[in-house]
């Protein structure tokens, strides 16, 4: 017959009927499955589940709904293009129809004066028409005339009440389903009257893509769903853009569009009974809309036209979009808790409350800087370059922050934040930690200031690096490191030693924490007698060992620099390297002090030059700054006097302008001071050249070296310990007077001079 049917000559009629009755057809088939669920039930004679019937039967009439609205839709066009063609844009109007819309009425009162509407205001028109042949719309009958009005009264147009067995069912069908489910219909009052959304969404094999009112938003795939069907991937890419633009709606109605055809089907039906998996996701998203009063409905879009979703569904993952890893966010959120994450999207988020920089599924709110943060305990992970941004809000809204960022000296943060003093925080940075317990105790900042000016840079830079070690190691053990027990304090020292630490750095641990934290039992950390024996106990178990069994002779470098020439044949940096090597040699001085030269101190006389330092000595705690008296060398080569001269003569043309104060200055333009690890790498490099073991001596080494061979040579022991500031004897035999070994004059320049 399908056969016969292609060959007749009316057969495109034909099959578009065809087509027209199967789909009612298929409709209508759709409802005998509750149904035939429910005899299965009564005929196995088991006790039914009422709640399990009355959903079956719910189901049931939901889809005779459908069906109806279908076929009453069908109707309507069939009758208008009969009777009426003209009027057919009044079926697209959704005011056209009432929401109390019956069933044997098929198109009611409002569709009837609408049309009575506009054949009257045609005929006015035609009545003010210009003068001459009348228009052809005005030839004939009204649009509307009264027979086609008794023709609609005859087929629905006038309520028919309905007797016999099927009335109670016509009346609960009335009054439930009155209008098409809601998931199948979209046409809705709410989308005429401006609540509705349009949402267009697409999906690769790499994340998913959605675009609604010109905002963009996108998400990878999870490592579970890279191995579902394409198909799949689509209505799961149009579920994630209903739950980022409209998962705090509610009684709206949204468009959606898609390029994929079964995706669209399968979301339009609720559903299908070729794949489970598709079933599941449209059943997911049509409960969704459900559970919200939304009104969805499907469309295709070929994908030419869907280009901004595809974009963003192929677009690159952000370099920004990182998490810490939860075991370490979760060691964290342990000590200080957070409750809101500001930085974040569905797939990183540490705290179910979070915040998304663009719309995203499951998101609290969008844009953080939008929100008030001091309502919250905040958690945020932004990227780098919003840090400074975020330490602005918090200072202006005085909010608690818990911020993870890098430990970045050398950025400068113009929204660095000072301590509010109104709570402790977890800071990094343990002079920030001191400040905030100063300001706890009523005093005033310039007090707090200048306390903290009590410290040196040196004896900070090294107890920020016993905080760090503290802080990590409280972390491990989910306690706060601001307000730690006696045993907490023990273990960590305890801790220290297992891991084979000297005395003298658990010493400066112990000073550090006692510098930094309260009295415990009303003792200082470092002098509780606890702590006090167990630091003598690691003293017993591992005394400290001599650094070096012997020292090297400074004589060894002395005929280096002979070797080396005159003064005025050496480059920059070789200068630099004598010139600090001899000072270091003849001075005692340490490398910190030697970078601490001022320029405009530099003095010369027949027999000496004199320099003044620009800070204290490491053993100066009061008196006048130091002032040091560098005797000349009858050699002339090997003289720091002369070698010092030639350095001023040679770098004060280069010298910057706003460098006054300093005396060495860097090889390299713009030529600023330079610190006292690049003066230890000068002398380092200096002694190795010259034969002496660097991997043995460090340039510390000169202070003892010198001062072990002053010594061997005849020189008072008190002229060396007021050079070199050492207060007791004792001190220079423990740590520095060690005997010189017998070395030869060996060194070697094999193109490592070059790099000087």
């Amino acid at each position: 017959m399908t056969r016969r049917l292609k060959e007749s000559a009316a057969h495109k009629p034909a099959e578009a009927a065809e087509k027209t009755w199967l789909s009612v057809q298929l409709k209508v088939l759709d409802i005998a499955g509750p149904l035939v669920y429910l005899h299965q039930l009564t005929k196995q004679g088991r006790p039914l589940d009422m709640e399990e019937v009355s959903e079956n039967v719910k189901v049931a009439l939901e889809l005779t709904a459908a069906a109806s609205y279908d076929i009453n839709r069908r109707r309507r066009r069939n009758i208008l293009n009969h009777t009426d063609p003209r009027s057919d844009y009044l079926l697209e109007d959704p005011k056209s129809f009432s929401s109390k819309q019956t069933v044997s009425s098929l198109f009611g009162k409002r569709f009837l004066e609408a049309m009575l509407k506009e054949a009257d205001q045609d005929e006015k028109l035609s009545r003010r028409g210009p003068p001459g042949p009348a228009p052809k719309t005005a030839a004939g009958p009204p649009r509307f005339a009264g027979e086609d009005y008794a023709f609609f009264r005859q087929t629905g147009g006038v309520f028919r009440r309905t007797r016999g067995f099927f009335r109670p069912f016509q009346m609960a069908f009335e009054l439930i389903f009155c209008r098409p489910f809601s998931i199948l219909s979209p046409t809705d009052d709410s989308y005429v009257r401006g609540n509705g959304k349009e949402i267009y969404s697409d999906a690769s094999l790499s994340g998913w893509g959605a675009v609604c009112d010109d905002v963009r938003t996108r998400g990878p795939w999870t490592a579970a769903d890279r191995n579902r069907h394409i198909n799949e991937l689509e209505i799961l890419a149009a579920f994630h853009a209903v739950k980022s633009f409209a998962g705090s709606s509610s009684k709206i109605a949204i468009k959606l569009y898609l390029d994929n055809s079964t995706a669209v089907c399968y979301i339009n039906k609720g559903g299908g009974t070729r794949s489970i998996g598709l079933s599941i996701l449209a059943n997911l998203l049509n409960s969704f809309c459900e559970e919200r009063s939304i009104s969805l409905e499907a469309f295709f879009l070929p994908g030419k036209f869907n280009v901004e979703a595809d974009e963003e569904s192929r677009a690159a993952s952000d370099s920004s979009d990182w998490m810490l890893c939860r075991r370490s966010f979760q060691a964290i959120d342990n000590i200080w808790a957070t409750d809101v994450d500001l930085f974040s999207a569905s797939w990183n988020h540490q705290h179910d409350r979070f915040i998304s920089w663009r719309p995203q599924p499951g998101a609290w709110a969008v844009n953080a800087f939008s929100k008030n943060w001091g309502e919250f305990k905040a958690y945020a992970f932004p990227p780098f370059s919003m840090i400074s941004r975020c330490l602005a809000k918090v200072k202006a809204e005085e909010a608690r922050l818990l911020l993870i960022c890098p430990v970045w000296p050398s950025q400068i943060c113009p929204g660095r934040l000072p301590s509010t003093g109104r709570e402790k925080s977890a800071s990094s940075i343990r002079l920030d930690v001191i400040r905030t317990s100063l300001s706890d105790q009523g005093l005033p900042s310039k007090v707090v200031d200048l306390l903290l000016a009590g410290s040196r840079p040196a004896t900070n830079t090294a107890y920020q690096a016993a905080w760090h070690s503290w802080s990590d190691w409280c972390a491990e053990q989910h306690t706060n490191p601001m307000s730690s027990t006696l045993s907490s304090v023990l273990s960590y020292l305890t801790h220290l030693f297992e891991m084979g630490k000297s005395y003298s750095t658990i010493n400066l641990h112990r000073s550090m924490l006692s510098m930094t934290l309260g009295p415990i039992d009303h003792f200082q950390v470092g002098s509780h007698p606890l702590v006090v024996k167990l630091l003598r106990a690691t003293y017993n178990l591992n005394p400290p060992k001599p650094k070096y069994s012997f020292t090297w002779d400074p004589n060894v470098v002395l005929d280096f620099a002979k070797a080396d020439g005159e003064n005025e044949s050496l480059r920059l940096n070789r200068l630099s390297a004598k010139l600090t090597t001899l000072i270091a040699l003849t001075s005692l001085l340490r490398v910190s002090e030697i970078a601490a030269i001022e320029r405009s101190s530099v003095r010369f006389d027949d027999g000496a030059a004199t320099l003044f330092l620009s800070k204290p000595r490491k053993s100066q705690h009061q008196g006048p700054l130091s002032s040091i008296k560098i005797p000349r060398c009858p050699d002339k080569i090997v003289c720091p006097v002369d070698c010092l001269g030639f350095y001023i003569y040679v770098t004060d043309p280069i010298r910057p302008a706003g460098n006054v104060d300093r005396l060495l200055i860097s090889n390299i333009a713009p030529y600023r001071p330079v610190s006292a690890s690049t003066v230890a790498r000068w002398i380092k490099s200096y002694m190795e050249r010259a034969g002496v073991d660097t991997q043995t001596f460090s340039a510390h080494s000169t202070r003892g070296a010198a001062a072990s061979k002053a010594v061997a040579s005849g020189v008072p022991i008190e002229s060396v310990l007021t050079a070199a500031q050492w207060s007791r004897e004792s001190t220079f035999a423990r740590f520095y007077h060690r005997p010189i070994a017998p070395s030869e004059i060996a060194f070697q320049d094999n193109g490592s001079s070059e790099q000087l």
